[in-house]
């Protein structure tokens, strides 16, 4: 066969189109193993206190964003519990046939802003969820053991201070795992609470709880409202944005 030969030409054509199919495929893998980020129709519509003696009020911002109002006289929670709300967007579980799944994501990822408070003072957040469902759409159904509790780390967040908050499903503080049966995450080693471990695939097919827990460890907001921003964008991206904006301009004007 001659390197001019069609035969030869077609067949360098199906390679490099099914190269180029693989490298899309591998891209599309690449991207759906980023961070979820709790949408603001979530948080806006169905997050509420949870536990805790502290207060929250909610706004929709304009734009990106959702504003929490609250009070943290203690460690606060504040979350959607089973079934999370349809605006949080969970995957499809082929599993258990319902959208109750983050099994494409690698971690939870939210921005969060800490807008007003006393001066000098500081808030520590972060954010949890609960895995395992436990009735009869559970696996196995209708057992409790299913149940468990994941906490991402603690992040404290100065006046004015913008950061990410994560839990990384990796690397979660596991709690009530001890009698985890399988196939979920510890199945039958006896995990100590509080011990860090990874989520696995079936947990993070059966999501049941969303949720952020406020504090104020140091004590220095003194009971008074603080104001947190959700879902604002990161400095970078705003810096980013801003120079892109400032670019457009220019080109605008020499134009004219």
């Amino acid at each position: 066969m001659s390197e001019g030969d069609p035969l030869l030409a077609s067949g360098r054509r199906l390679i490099r189109g099914a190269f180029a199919i693989a490298m899309v495929l591998a891209a599309v893998a690449t991207a759906a193993a980023g961070p979820y980020t709790i949408p603001d129709a979530e948080l806006a519509a169905n997050f509420a206190v949870e536990w805790g003696t502290g207060t929250l009020a909610k706004t929709d911002v304009a734009g990106p964003g959702v504003e929490f109002l609250m009070t943290v006289p203690d460690k606060t929670a504040v979350g959607d519990n089973y079934p999370v709300g349809d605006q949080a967007a969970l995957l499809w579980d082929p599993v258990l046939h319902h959208f109750t799944s983050l099994a494409a994501y690698d971690s939870i990822a939210v921005v969060i802003r800490y807008v007003s408070g006393p001066a000098g003072s500081d808030v520590d957040v972060h954010l949890f969820l609960n895995t395992g469902l436990t009735g009869p759409s559970g696996n196995p159904s209708d057992e409790p053991a299913n149940d468990t509790f994941w906490g991402g780390t603690w992040v404290t967040l100065a006046v004015g201070e913008t950061r990410t908050v994560v839990l990384d499903f990796s690397a979660a503080e596991a709690y009530n795992a001890a009698d985890n049966p399988e196939p979920h995450s510890g199945a039958g080693q006896a995990w100590v609470d509080g011990d860090v471990h990874a989520i696995n695939d079936r947990d993070r097919h059966e999501v049941s709880h969303l949720g952020i827990e406020v504090s104020d460890f140091d004590g220095d907001t003194g009971g008074q409202a603080v104001a947190l921003l959700l879902n604002v964008p990161e400095p970078a991206t705003l810096a980013l944005l801003s120079a892109g904006l400032a670019g457009l301009l220019l080109r605008r004007g020499r134009a004219h």
